[in-house]
């Protein structure tokens, strides 16, 4: 858990600086952030709090998903199937 936790804040920490060209009107929707473990958990808190940080630095709601279940595959095959587009959502051919 604790690997988890040191790996979820490295790549937070590097998300800024892998943004040097911002595009024109991103976000222009709130974001979802999928967490893979049940509300409560120690990601789960850990991401609470830098989307708590994160909302007012880009204007924008960031919400977060708990997709809990199948050891992390649940939510990775969420995003997996999301459109490209930074927002996390189903793709329209997709069922809900």
């Amino acid at each position: 858990m604790r690997r988890i936790a040191l790996l979820f804040l490295a790549v937070i920490a590097a998300a800024p600086a892998a943004a040097q060209e911002p595009v024109a009107d991103y976000p222009s929707r709130p974001i979802k952030l999928v967490v893979p473990y049940p509300p409560g958990a120690l990601t789960d808190t850990l991401a609470r709090a830098v989307a708590e940080r994160l909302s007012p630095a880009l204007k924008r709601p960031v919400v977060i998903e708990n997709k809990p279940g199948a050891g992390t595959l649940l939510a990775a095959d969420h995003v997996r199937q999301s459109a490209p587009d930074g927002y996390c959502r189903r793709t329209e051919n997709e069922p809900n």
